[in-house]
């Protein structure tokens, strides 16, 4: 039996391909609109890949029973995108992914900084040994359990503010974030060619110095500009690497995660006790 979902929420939504044995979910393959609601209350690992792609398919075998192994878990979602499908090109984009088989994995909340993994690891035992040491459940209102007080105090509190209090400031707080990542993004382009330029003038550079009699006085100066460059390079990494922990940071302390989850749950709450009093009229 095929079931499909389709729930917006934030612009995003869920297609969910399960199969009764007796009801057991299969295999779940994500869309542009069915991402929000099936990854809710999830950490989540993902197989961003592309139908015409020869490694996609080599390692599809394997992902799909490790996505059926997971099925059933309600707080690990194992997923795979098909960034050919027109349906999944926007969820592609918004992953930032340049190149399949792309595996993703982390808070699907926050899907443009969720965490790379290797292509080149994807064994069955070694998939399963990392989402078993890796993919841990996360803080959320239906996992208050593994939450610690502050969390379950932040989680208390967005649900005293009501459903429209807290979009607005998921909204206010999501475009806050989104210029810091977007200016992050900028400064990592604009290294990138100053990057480029600086490999091909060291390519130059070996070149010109391959002979130890050609070295000149002037082309001792070169190197020393060239390695100034590359040490300023490098800084620059480490510095985006700070400012994106400070932007992470700065997302878990005000509880944008949480609150997401907090309206996903009071959503199924609502419409929930909206078929009750349907059923109750009938």
């Amino acid at each position: 039996m095929m079931i499909r979902m389709f729930v917006g929420w934030a612009g995003i939504c869920v297609l969910l391909i399960a199969s009764c044995n007796p009801c057991r979910v299969v295999a779940e393959e994500l869309t542009t609109e069915s991402w929000a609601r099936e990854t809710a209350f999830k950490t989540v690992f993902v197989n961003f890949y592309k139908s015409s792609c020869k490694h996609c398919k080599a390692i599809r075998s394997q992902w799909n029973k490790l996505m059926k192994a997971y099925a059933t878990s309600d707080s690990v979602g194992i997923f795979e995108v098909d960034c050919s499908d027109s349906d999944s090109v926007e969820l592609c984009q918004q992953a930032r992914v340049e190149g399949v088989p792309d595996l993703r994995f982390g808070d699907p909340t926050d899907i443009r900084n969720l965490q790379s993994y290797s292509v080149f690891d994807t064994e069955y035992a070694q998939l399963e040994e990392f989402v078993n040491k890796t993919i841990v459940p996360q803080c959320s209102p239906r996992h208050l359990e593994i939450c610690n007080e502050a969390e379950k105090s932040m989680i208390n509190g967005f649900y005293a503010k009501g459903t429209v209090a807290l979009n607005e400031h998921v909204a206010l707080f999501e475009r806050q974030l989104t210029e810091k990542w977007d200016k992050l993004d900028k400064k990592k382009l604009d290294r990138k060619k100053r990057e480029n330029d600086f490999r091909a003038r060291n390519t130059e550079f070996k070149k010109k110095t391959e002979f130890p009699e050609s070295i000149t006085p002037e082309l001792d100066k070169e190197k020393e500009q060239l390695d100034r460059e590359k040490e300023s390079l490098m800084k620059e990494l480490e510095n985006f690497d700070i400012e994106a922990a400070d932007i992470s940071k700065d997302k878990k302390d005000q509880g944008l995660t949480l609150m997401k989850l907090v309206l996903l749950d009071l959503a199924e709450k609502s419409k929930k006790k909206a078929r009750k009093t349907k059923k109750g009229e009938l």
